[in-house]
């Protein structure tokens, strides 16, 4: 087991389910007053990342992400935490209940934690630019704690995976 996490970071390149219909569900935020439409107007103000993935189909690229982890690794993986992103218009579908997952707002502070009582924590942080209005950069940052022998691996595989669902590394090493 190692005590230095591995870390891998990629990017989302090009448009998930790329070539396939996707419903479009336009969701329209509930706005009451002035200072909601300033909000709105002020986000999204980086108009060199475009929007790859929906948010109907958001889920399904973390879920493709998270069995990519899975099939690829055979080690040990107590706790998978993935970083919680406002607004979601959608429901977390159920393929995501029953396993060993939690969505929450500061999932590497939560890993360090529970890392610390010896437990294997896989990290998923994302943010894939899901509409134009959100200030997000299309990266994915994966960091196992506690990483058993062979993790090295079994990382190198998950980055093939990766980069088979058009998320390529940027960078992945022993941080």
């Amino acid at each position: 087991m190692s005590n230095v996490p591995l870390t891998y970071a990629g990017v989302l390149c090009s448009p998930w389910k790329a070539g396939k219909p996707t419903p479009a569900k336009a969701y329209v935020p509930p706005f009451s007053d002035v200072l909601d439409f300033d909000s709105y107007r002020l986000m999204g103000q980086n108009p060199s990342v475009r929007a790859h993935v929906t948010y109907p189909d958001h889920y399904a690229l973390l879920l493709a992400i998270l069995n990519v982890i899975t099939h690829e690794s055979d080690l040990q993986i107590d706790e998978i935490l993935i970083n919680s992103r406002m607004p979601s218009v959608v429901r977390v579908p159920q393929d995501f209940f029953g396993r060993n997952v939690l969505f929450l707002n500061e999932p590497l502070r939560e890993a360090k934690l529970i890392a610390a009582d010896g437990a294997h924590v896989l990290v998923i942080e994302e943010r894939f630019l899901r509409h134009s209005v959100e200030n997000a950069d299309n990266s994915l940052k994966v960091t196992w704690f506690n990483a058993p022998t062979g993790a090295e691996a079994a990382m190198d595989r998950m980055a093939d995976g990766f980069d088979a669902l058009g998320i390529h590394a940027v960078k992945w090493n022993a941080a």
